[in-house]
């Protein structure tokens, strides 16, 4: 018996170890510089680069090579759970990486293009540099073509030029054979991949995903990291090592793909992030973001209503889900369309997707996510029966004074910037030096910060210190930010970063916040937009709002005089982002939800 005992424990132990090999991807991801710039996307700043490898060993994950990636293809055995780190382009900030890596003990591929590794060529790493990082013995070498161009419009002589003279340069300059490559902006066709598969073992595009045994290894997915990445979208893209959607607390589905940009990168107009809830389910609220305060910041109402029974969903709207990693003029020229047609178009197909899994839910929506709601319920009666009521923090503009001339003048206003050429209200850079002085407050809030003169400010600050000046002196109801709050603490704030949902949207484009305001000048009728029947838009509604937004609630209560309003809780001396991050908005997203679904259907 003990025999037979003790064979079974062997075979459920192999069993067991099979099922965790067959379970066990590799997850590669693809950095380009580290410096201490506040507006480069592509830039990660160090500290960020050490508490991400930290984070991924402190989970005892194999950090790999390119060498022992490609063994396992060869020998077409299981990859095994693995992290590969790789850095494109040659930037001279690698030789930050060096004592870094000394100190981590981790491998990492530069990979390089000969065209800008020469004397004179700023930014870029120097023939000493170069010698430098041979010298350390964490760094492996790839080629990443010769002059970085677009391979698909590539002649046979070209590609020969950029795929084999690229890779005989670098070999010559580096003393060692290269056997793996990347492409270019990750863009690829049949005859490419087919004409680069001759030289190297492996290739890597740009592709979000993990690489098993049936990914292409000529192909090989990476995920780009930017400087707008939260630390929740790294630590969830540090889970694809258990394959897709493997112990994820969610499921992500595309609304409105769309490859516009290269097949090989998919751009999805929205996504649906579904969560799954604890205990039996008693409805879904649904979390509806504005264009530019993220549904990260949310997470303590929906962890509150997850753990209560409810459903969530949480939408990611096409702002959040621009591919930066593409030739930005191409990018650019189409968000200058983006107008409220192709907003409500979203919402529309979200909120089809949504009512087909769900038979009731109540909408938690914040800022112009609220007014693009608004918009398409103006326009049907189609999704009144689905949802329960509605739920709103701060909606549409927070200077609004009872007249109609505040819209009007943003209208010419954006009409102005749009005949310019601008396609853009000017957040981008603003938001990225705010993410910026976020991920240094996350990891080092008391340690002097290097980015006060910067800033533009003169004197000694620590980095939580030089956060709160920024956002406060921006003098904007979204942005404050007050530490001795009492209705949250730091720690809430840092815990906004752990999550897999963006916190800021990097672009809002102007042809959207012009058809805003000129739909709220027209008491929101537009025979163009479909949106003639806001009167009759009957489904109940609580507010919680701030001082600031006092106005635009009224407005609200106007515009739409058939919305039953059930609860108010008007909050003062409070930001939007402090309101979302306080435990009395979890509260009340939380009661108001359940008073919804308890409420009769007429």
């Amino acid at each position: 018996m003990k025999s037979s005992m003790l064979k079974f424990v062997i075979m459920l132990a192999a069993f067991l170890s099979a099922v965790s090999a067959v379970y066990a991807d590799n997850v590669t991801f693809c950095f380009h510089k580290f410096n201490y710039s506040m507006e480069d996307i592509y830039s990660t700043l160090p500290e960020v680069f050490e508490w991400d490898v930290e984070y991924v060993k402190s989970l005892n994950i194999p950090v790999i090579t390119p060498d022992a990636l490609a063994a396992s293809y060869n020998a077409k055995a299981a990859i095994g759970g693995s992290i590969l780190l790789t850095v494109d382009d040659g930037w001279k900030s690698d030789v930050t990486l060096i004592p870094i890596l000394d100190r981590l003990e981790v491998p990492v591929t530069l990979y390089l293009y000969p065209l800008v590794i020469h004397p004179g060529v700023k930014d870029y790493l120097n023939p000493d540099d170069l010698k430098s990082v041979m010298q350390c013995k964490y760094l492996n070498f790839g080629c990443h073509s010769y002059t970085h161009p677009v391979l698909t419009k590539q002649t046979d002589k070209g590609l020969y030029h950029e795929i084999v003279e690229s890779k005989l340069k670098l070999e010559d300059w580096l003393g060692t054979s290269l056997t793996t490559f990347a492409y270019p902006y990750g863009m690829l066709n049949k005859r490419v991949e087919k004409y680069a598969k001759k030289y190297y073992s492996l290739i890597f595009g740009v592709n979000d995903g993990f690489n098993s045994l049936k990914t292409n290894r000529y192909n090989l997915d990476r995920f780009v990291l930017y400087r707008n990445t939260t630390f929740g979208e790294f630590i969830d893209m540090v889970g694809w090592v258990n394959g897709k959607g493997r112990d994820r607390a969610f499921t992500i589905t595309k609304i409105g793909a769309n490859d516009d940009y290269g097949k090989n990168i998919v751009f999805p107009k929205n996504k649906y992030f579904k969560f799954k809830q604890e205990g039996s389910k008693k409805g879904s609220v649904i979390f509806i973001p504005g264009s530019e305060i993220g549904a990260g910041w949310n997470y303590k109402a929906m962890n509150k209503l997850i753990k209560s029974g409810y459903q969530c969903g949480v939408v990611v709207n096409r702002n959040n889900n621009i591919p930066f990693y593409r030739p930005e003029k191409n990018t650019m020229k189409v968000i200058q369309g983006w107008g409220m047609k192709e907003y409500m178009d979203d919402m529309t197909k979200m909120l089809d997707y949504i009512v087909l899994k769900e038979d009731k839910n109540v909408i938690f929506t914040w800022g112009d996510g609220f007014d693009t709601l608004m918009a398409v319920l103006s326009s049907t009666d189609k999704y009144n029966k689905y949802i329960k009521g509605i739920i709103v923090i701060n909606p549409t503009f927070p200077e609004v004074d009872g007249t109609k001339d505040i819209y009007k003048k943003n209208v010419d206003y954006y009409n102005g910037q749009l005949a310019a050429g601008e396609f853009a209200a000017k957040s981008f850079g603003y938001f990225l030096r705010v993410k910026t002085l976020c991920d240094m407050v996350v990891l080092k809030p008391d340690a002097e910060s290097r980015f006060t003169k910067k800033m533009g400010y003169d004197g000694v600050m620590t980095n939580k210190e030089l956060l709160t000046r920024v956002l406060n002196d921006r003098n904007h109801p979204d942005l404050d930010l007050s530490y001795s709050n009492s209705e949250y603490t730091f720690g809430d704030f840092r815990q906004a970063f752990m999550q897999p949902l963006p916190l800021f949207s990097m672009v809002v484009p102007i042809a959207f916040l012009r058809d805003l305001n000129d739909l709220w000048s027209n008491d929101f009728i537009s025979e163009e937009l479909g949106a003639v029947d806001a009167k009759s838009v009957a489904i109940p509604v609580s507010f919680i709002y701030s001082d600031s937004y006092a106005g635009a609630v009224a407005k609200v209560k106007e515009t739409f005089p058939a919305m039953k309003v059930v609860s108010e809780m008007p909050l003062h001396n409070i930001s939007t982002i402090e309101m979302m991050l306080s435990n009395n908005t979890s509260d009340f997203v939380s009661s108001e939800s359940q008073k919804f679904f308890e409420m009769k259907d007429k």
